[in-house]
């Protein structure tokens, strides 16, 4: 996510962001320490194309399968070691040991061949979510620290991938609240024009498609008694929705009060932890399944 939209669109969006949220700017160092590392690594251990791959697996067209309401699933796979020494590095980046994550990344890789995953030498991408679940369940690092290793390497790894192949997707026909392009469900969205046309994206591939203003992605409940939103102090760009149905939340924010439309919502995700954890706080869950915070 963060290599993709480039340095300078970067830092624009970090000057916006310490303006609207205000308590930023230590994290907006780590941000640009971080983008730096994983430019570096991307290159490394014969590049991109040699350490991953990206294969669509189905027979049917592309355009087929969205208009019958199925996500695309690429398979998309990644060299173990390749993917260890990004994890390493961009913890080295944020401060901490990398040899710690190593060493714990070891650990759940030995578990998750012994309970049958055959062979060492690449990761699907249900391996990678086992891994990080794995991590998280040791508890060796922080909670947010774990999500933010995994969602900047794993999108970064996945979304230049997929711009290599020039892949370009019709997403008109999609009405669903998960990802049309990996299946993913979504951490954020925005609001956009006049209307406040409500658009989600997906924090793994960074597709972006249309849902639903009055509709939660997760359940797909439309009865405002069920639906919800709330912000943070004076921070209203950011509103944690939420359903009581289902008991899940995800961040809109509303460009119309930011004065413009094209924001980088990685960037204010990050910049908006603090609304995360009040949510988790209130009893909701994230529906993406991104947890920023220690189970209770």
């Amino acid at each position: 996510t963060l290599i993709v939209i480039g340095r300078e669109r970067i830092m624009k969006e970090i000057r916006d962001c310490q303006t609207l949220y205000g308590d930023f700017d230590e994290a907006a160092k780590v941000i640009q320490r971080l983008v730096a590392v994983l430019e570096d690594c991307v290159g490394q251990k014969g590049g991109l194309r040699k350490n991953t791959q990206f294969q669509y697996v189905h027979t049917e067209t592309p355009t087929d399968r969205l208009a019958r309401g199925e996500a695309l699933h690429y398979r998309f796979t990644v060299q173990t070691p390749f993917f260890a020494s990004m994890l390493e590095s961009a913890a080295q980046a944020l401060g901490n040991n990398g040899a710690l994550v190593a060493k714990h990344l070891n650990q759940a890789q030995r578990q998750l061949h012994s309970n049958g995953s055959e062979g060492t030498g690449e990761l699907t991408l249900p391996d990678v979510f086992t891994l990080w679940q794995q991590m998280r369940e040791s508890r060796s690092l922080a909670p947010d620290l774990t999500s933010l290793l995994f969602t900047a390497v794993l999108s970064t790894l996945y979304q230049l991938r997929a711009l290599e192949d020039q892949i370009d997707w019709d997403l008109g026909l999609w009405q669903k609240g998960s990802c049309p392009v990996c299946g993913q469900r979504p951490h954020f969205g925005r609001l956009y024009s006049e209307q406040g046309v409500k658009q989600l994206e997906c924090w793994l591939c960074g597709t972006q498609w249309q849902h639903t203003r009055l509709q939660c992605p997760f359940c797909d409940v439309s009865e405002h008694t069920d639906l919800g939103y709330f912000t943070v102090e004076d921070r209203s760009v950011c509103r944690v929705q939420f359903c009581r149905r289902c008991s899940q939340y995800y961040k809109i924010f509303d460009t119309r009060e930011m004065g413009k439309e094209d924001i980088v919502l990685f960037i204010h995700h990050l910049a908006s932890l603090d609304h995360d954890v009040v949510a988790e706080d209130e009893g909701f869950r994230p529906g993406s399944g991104l947890s920023w915070r220690a189970e209770v």
